[in-house]
This record gives C-alpha cells, sequence and structure tokens, in this order.
C-alpha cells in the first residue's frame, strides 16, 4: 500500500488520476478483499460503491491484496 502502509480508497482512487473520462464509470466501483490469515475461508468479501456512496471511500480502509475494481 502506498502512503507509508495506510491507505483509504479515496486515496488510491486520486493517486490512480480518478475515474478515467469517457470510460471509468464512477457508479461501478468494487472492492474485493479475501480472508486474513486469522479467518477460516468464509469466500471473497465485495463492496459496491455507487456514485452517492464514493462518500464513504475517505473511510473506506484498504488491506493488502485488496482488489479495486
Amino acid at each position: 500500500l502506498p502512503f507509508a502502509g495506510q491507505a483509504v480508497l479515496a486515496d488510491v482512487l486520486f493517486d490512480a488520476g480518478c475515474i478515467a473520462p469517457g470510460t471509468g464509470d464512477i457508479s461501478q466501483i468494487y472492492v474485493l478483499r479475501g480472508p486474513t490469515k486469522d479467518e477460516e475461508f468464509r469466500g471473497i468479501r465485495a463492496w459496491y460503491l455507487d456514485a452517492i456512496n464514493l462518500v464513504y471511500a475517505a473511510d473506506f480502509q484498504l488491506r493488502p491484496k485488496d482488489i479495486i475494481l
């Protein structure tokens, strides 16, 4: 993770140049997360952030190996 090993979703989106105009869709942001080493496998968690919920991106703490689509 950038920013001394910690980042929120908003940091990563804006560091990457935000949403690509013309090809990006702010209503289709997903974060996928697998289980941590301490958890038994319970599947992959998925969060969906549409344009309205993007406000929460400033509070969404990312973890290593999170996938942002």
